[in-house]
């Protein structure tokens, strides 16, 4: 998450977030982690790998899962107890990307759909999966913007004054 990028002050991707943090603007750190979040961590990396090769975005929700479980998985009870309160973050963002990666299953799905009555045509399957995931992209920004927000409180009220 964003706690490390705002306590070492690091240059990247995440700075621009960080210095949000660092200004203590809840309003302004959510919005910029949700930005994050959506367009990069979901978007980006879950829904448009899939609409070019369908079941990409499904192997970076598992491969993005994975990494998750290795970085933050809390070794020692300094950092079970730290981790705590970010466990709901976490658990909010997984679920908007477990969405994600839901909806990105039904590109490769439509692939395999022939039972549909009346019958549909092979790019009329397509056309309805990638407007259904774009679609679901709204209940994504939701839980998104949810878990960005109780992160940017969660995170400022960490930070020392």
């Amino acid at each position: 998450g964003i706690q490390p990028s705002v306590q070492s002050g690091q240059s990247g991707p995440l700075a621009h977030a960080a210095d949000a943090y660092r200004s203590r603007s809840i309003p302004l750190a959510a919005a910029n982690t949700f930005l994050i979040n959506f367009f990069l961590g979901s978007f980006a990396i879950i829904t448009l790998p899939s609409l070019f090769i369908p079941g990409l975005g499904i192997l970076f929700a598992l491969i993005r899962a994975t990494v998750w479980g290795l970085l933050l998985a809390p070794t020692s009870h300094a950092l079970a107890a730290t981790m705590l309160p970010h466990s709901w973050t976490l658990l909010l963002e997984g679920e908007a990307y477990i969405l994600a990666a839901f909806f990105a299953l039904q590109i490769p799905l439509s692939f395999f759909d022939t039972n549909a009555q009346p019958p549909i045509s092979l790019p009329r399957r397509l056309l309805n999966a990638i407007l259904l995931n774009l679609k679901a992209n709204i209940l994504i920004a939701v839980v998104l913007l949810i878990a960005a927000t109780y992160e940017a409180i969660e995170v400022i009220l960490m930070i020392p004054k």
